[in-house]
C-alpha cells in the first residue's frame, strides 16, 4: 500500500461535517478574514511551497466504508476500496486534502483525507504537481490554525498554480468536476471552500475565486461547490 494511504484514518474522515455546517462553523470562528494576514505571511515565508497549496474548508459529501477512500481520477472523485487498488496503482496515489490531527498541537500532524490517482506515464508532470508537504511549511500553517482554534474547521489542499475555478457537483457518492464557465452562476447560492495560499493577505481586485454552490434539484438539496481543480 502507498505510504500516503497508510496514514489515512476512516474515523477522521467520518467526523467531517457537511459543507453547509462547515461554513457555519467557520463563520462562528470569525471567518477566514480573522487569520488571512497570518496565513499570507506564512505563504510569503514559503513561496515555493505555498503556490501548490490552499486553505480548505473541511467537509464531506458522503459516508465511506472502513476500507474506502475518496479518489480523484480525471474529472471525477469516487469512493474506492483500498483493497481493490492494484499494487502498481497504489504507488501512484497522492493526497489532495489534509486535516490536522485533533488535540495534537505539539506534533502539528496533517492527516490525508482525500487522494488523487496520477498516471504512471506522467512522471515528470507528477513530480511538479505533487511536491511533498514540507514539514516546516506545514508546521507554520498549523501554528496559525491552532492559535485561533480553527484546526477543526480548516485544513490544507493541493492547488494548481493559476488554475481556473471549477464546479464540483455531487451525484450520490460521486463528485463530478465541470468548468464554471459552462454554468450560470446566478442560478446558485454560494459557499467558499478553498483559498489558494499565494493569494491570501494581499490586496485583491476581485473576490476570492473558490466558492461552494448549493442548489435544489427535483425537490432534493444537491450540493455544488467551486474549487481549484486537483492535479491529475
Amino acid at each position: 500500500m502507498a505510504l500516503s494511504l497508510q496514514h489515512y484514518c476512516p474515523a477522521f474522515f467520518a467526523s467531517l461535517s457537511s459543507v453547509e455546517d462547515a461554513m457555519h462553523r467557520l463563520q462562528a470562528f470569525g471567518g477566514l478574514d480573522k487569520i488571512e494576514i497570518a496565513l499570507g505571511e506564512v505563504a510569503d515565508k514559503h513561496p515555493s511551497h505555498a503556490v501548490h497549496f490552499g486553505i480548505h474548508l473541511l467537509h464531506r459529501h458522503c459516508d465511506l466504508g472502513e476500507d474506502e477512500v475518496m479518489l480523484v481520477n480525471g474529472n471525477a472523485t469516487v469512493p474506492v476500496q483500498r483493497a481493490d487498488l492494484a499494487r502498481a496503482s497504489a504507488h501512484n496515489v497522492y493526497p489532495t486534502t489534509w486535516a490536522l490531527r485533533p488535540n495534537a498541537a505539539a506534533q502539528a500532524q496533517f492527516v490525508p483525507l482525500e487522494f488523487a490517482f496520477v498516471k504512471s506515464d506522467s512522471t515528470d508532470e507528477m513530480g511538479a504537481a505533487h511536491p511533498p508537504l514540507d514539514p516546516t511549511f506545514a508546521r507554520d500553517i498549523a501554528s496559525v490554525l491552532f492559535a485561533d482554534g480553527m484546526d477543526a474547521v480548516l485544513g490544507l489542499a493541493r492547488v494548481k498554480p493559476g488554475q481556473a475555478p471549477v464546479l464540483e457537483s455531487t451525484h450520490g457518492r460521486a463528485n463530478i468536476v465541470l468548468p464554471i464557465t459552462l454554468l450560470k452562476s446566478a442560478n446558485f447560492s454560494t459557499i467558499e471552500v478553498l483559498w489558494p495560499l499565494s493569494g491570501l493577505g494581499k490586496p485583491r481586485e476581485r473576490p476570492r475565486m473558490c466558492i461552494a454552490k448549493c442548489v435544489t434539484e427535483e425537490g432534493k438539496h444537491k450540493p455544488y461547490h467551486i474549487r481549484w481543480d486537483p492535479p491529475n
